[in-house]
């Protein structure tokens, strides 16, 4: 039996990554090629058939069950810190987990969402097309990476692109493959929260369905309609939607 007590337990979205190596028998790819570029162990060649068993394109009540997971760790988080203030105690990995998500980590998946309606299931981007849609740093898409596919809300392959040319063959790592998950811990919260409340005029708990609700529905809007929604001075709003429409041009791409 191997020894997680350094590490801890395996990420769930790690761990469906090594699941999908050993269905398939593809080598791990490691160790410096022909670019002298290292391509990271456990990658997987893009256009594989392990990536496109991994890609699983998901529907609507599925993302909108991934969203209202997200925000429910946050919040558990939130009261985490409050209550260890008050009291410090030791946290389980669960605890630990929800406590790493953040505001930022919550529009990175946010992000990653909406790519996965946009693109059908196909979300395979590069952290700067990740911090691009979720306005944030590369760093911060980083992070939030590692504390979504931690907890379980995403699931995360590793790839590489081979090719041959006349210098030889050349293989370097690309971007990751994501796919969305609900992990059974957040599940089961989210299936207690449905029960009768003990209250039945709970007005805290309609107020946080009806923000979570709003929340899901902003993040389906384009850019434009999104800063209007978010904009409380409509000259602002059209302000700001130029120079996103400007900054699209510059840039080539579709506002």
């Amino acid at each position: 039996m191997s020894d997680t007590r350094r590490k801890g337990p395996l990420a769930i979205g790690e761990l469906t990554q090594q699941l999908f190596g050993r269905a398939y028998g593809d080598r791990s790819r490691g160790g410096k090629h022909i670019t002298k570029a290292r391509v990271r162990g456990g990658s997987k060649e893009a256009g594989s058939d392990v990536e496109k068993g991994f890609l699983a394109a998901r529907d609507t009540k599925t993302r909108k069950g991934c969203w209202r997971a997200i925000n429910l760790a946050f919040e558990k988080g939130r009261a985490l810190r409050a209550e260890l203030r008050r009291e410090p105690r030791e946290i389980t990995q669960f605890e630990h987990y929800c406590m790493s998500i953040t505001n930022s980590t919550i529009r990175v998946y946010q992000a990653l969402l909406r790519m996965e309606e946009r693109f059908r299931g196909n979300v395979v981007p590069s952290y700067e097309m990740i911090a691009e849609w979720a306005t944030v740093s590369r760093a911060t898409v980083a992070r939030a990476l590692n504390a979504l596919t931690s907890i379980g809300l995403l699931a995360r392959l590793r790839r590489y692109v081979h090719t041959v040319t006349e210098d030889g063959a050349r293989s370097e790592q690309t971007s990751n493959a994501y796919r969305v998950e609900l992990p059974r811990m957040l599940l089961e919260l989210l299936d207690r929260r449905k029960r009768p409340a003990p209250v039945p005029d709970d007005e805290a708990q309609r107020l946080q369905d009806r923000l979570e609700d709003e929340a899901w529905m902003l993040s389906r809007l384009s850019k434009a309609d999104y800063i209007r929604e978010t904009t409380t001075c409509k000259a602002t709003a059209e302000a700001l939607i130029s120079l996103w429409n400007g900054i699209c041009a510059r840039d080539g791409v579709v506002a």
